[in-house]
């Protein structure tokens, strides 16, 4: 049971290491530039808009500061981790007094902690942007998307833990990603089919099956709402849902890549 209650020490030496990588990577100084280029391409956008330009420029930063973050996350988490299992790194590790769950622990919390980061640079980019008296809606709409990035990059490492290779651990992820923005639109066409019978057995068994889905897959999207970025009314009982989802998947996905890990041979 000890081999499953990691050290702290350990844990952030482990968090640690993840962080440098990055930056010695050079992902850390490619997100940032991406912050920057988002940036410029909303003042772009502000200076070409007839009406509510504040408005537009926050609109469409905010979609690509989600969606470009999301994406290049997940591929810096797939392929250093892919690089990690195939370099023989992750088998060096092990050579020193660290488990499996420590490894997989360790490396979550570094990566989660990058998401962070990266959410922390596009919410002071939007702070920058905001309009009057909507900065604490743009604060909670950062803190939002801090939690989705957090969920991205837990999916992200259980991906390429399993297949250990990037494109389909990367095809893996973007397409649970997918899945969980459009969760709710496939859940209410199937719970409102046209020109079919509402009892019939297929209607009812695909209701069923997203209802399913419903439980596995996080509601993404529901986080990062665009009227935050905008000023708009925030609703705390949905930031804490969003927490807890976040609480619930970085444990999930955990497990799983564990118990993946511990029936491998290494």
């Amino acid at each position: 049971m000890q081999t499953f209650l990691p050290k702290l020490p350990t844990l952030a030496a482990l968090t640690r290491l993840t962080l440098i990588e990055a930056w010695r990577g050079r992902s850390a100084r490619l997100l940032l530039l991406f912050l920057a280029a988002v940036y410029a391409l909303g003042a772009f956008a502000a200076s070409m808009a007839v009406t509510e330009g504040q408005e537009t420029r926050l609109a469409l930063a905010a979609h690509l500061y989600r969606l470009g973050l999301v994406l290049a996350l997940a591929l810096i988490v797939v392929s250093s981790t892919v690089r990690d299992m195939e370099g023989g790194f992750f088998q060096v590790l092990l050579a020193f007094p660290l488990s499996r769950a420590q490894f997989v622990v360790g490396r979550q919390a570094g990566y989660m902690l990058l998401a962070v980061l990266a959410a922390a640079g596009a919410t002071g980019a939007m702070l920058s942007m905001a309009v009057p008296g909507g900065r604490a809606a743009v604060l909670a709409w950062g803190v939002s998307l801090a939690l989705e990035l957090c969920i991205v990059v837990a999916a992200a490492l259980f991906f390429a833990l399993g297949l250990r290779r990037v494109l389909p651990a990367y095809a893996g992820c973007c397409a649970f990603y997918l899945w969980a923005r459009l969760l709710d639109v496939a859940r209410f066409m199937a719970a409102h089919p046209v020109g079919q019978d509402t009892a019939s057995w297929d209607v009812v068994a695909g209701r069923a099956t997203f209802d399913l889905l419903g439980w596995l897959l996080p509601p993404l999207a529901g986080f990062a709402p665009s009227p935050w970025a905008l000023g708009g009314p925030v609703q705390g009982s949905l930031l804490a849902l969003q927490f807890g989802w976040a609480f619930w998947y970085a444990a999930l996905c955990a497990g799983a890549s564990l118990m993946d890990l511990y029936r491998r041979e290494v």
